[in-house]
Order: C-alpha cells, then sequence, then structure tokens
C-alpha cells in the first residue's frame, strides 16, 4: 500500500465521517453511545461500501467522486443498518428459512407436506 492509497482511504474515512456527523446534528440520537455508534457505523461503512459503489457503477472516476459517494453513504448508512437490523429481527427466521430452501433446492410443496407431517 503507498502513500497516496493511504492518502485516499484518509480522504474516504474522512468524507465518511463527514457524512455521519451530518447526519449526527440533523437527527441526533437521544444518547453520547449512540451519537458515537452512529458516527463510527458511518464511518465504516463509507470506508467499505463507497468503493465498492465507485467500483461497480462508476468505474475509472477519481478519489473525489468516491469521497462524494461517501459522504452520502455516511448520512444515509446508520439508517440502512438500523433498518436492516429491525427487518431481521422482525422476519429473520422466515427469511432465513427461504433462504435455506433456496439454497438446498427443497421446493415449497415438500417443505409443506413434512411441517404437515410432524
Amino acid at each position: 500500500m503507498t502513500s497516496v492509497d493511504v492518502y485516499d482511504s484518509l480522504i474516504v474515512f474522512a468524507a465518511g465521517s463527514v457524512g455521519a456527523l451530518v447526519r449526527v446534528m440533523f437527527v441526533p440520537p437521544p444518547t453520547r453511545m449512540l451519537k458515537l455508534a452512529h458516527l463510527l457505523c458511518g464511518s465504516l461503512m463509507a470506508v467499505f461500501i463507497a468503493p465498492a459503489i465507485v467500483e461497480h457503477w462508476f468505474r475509472g472516476e477519481s478519489v473525489f467522486v468516491q469521497a462524494g459517494i461517501a459522504v452520502l453513504t455516511g448520512a444515509v448508512g446508520p439508517n440502512l443498518a438500523e433498518l436492516i437490523i429491525r427487518l431481521v429481527q422482525r422476519r429473520g427466521d422466515s427469511v432465513a428459512d427461504q433462504l435455506v430452501d433456496r439454497v438446498t433446492g427443497r421446493p415449497e410443496n415438500q417443505k409443506r407436506d413434512t411441517e404437515d407431517q410432524q
């Protein structure tokens, strides 16, 4: 990893932190611990997700495009993480069963038959 790569990563981290900070300033969580968690979550999501978005949709763009996407990811990331966690808590078992059925190739009718027999 060269010094340019480290510099680019720091730019993305800083941009994600600014996005997370903007989100915390406009919609403040109730406690300091939650504020810190939102800042950390937004920054880390920006570091990992923004480069993936740039790689997939904006091939060959500069680090400044990546930083712009990192700001958006830092601002929206904690909300998405919270939404995903709540979704998993509510519907986790049924979604997990569906994923297992898709991976194992067990058809829906066979699943109902085995449940009725029990």
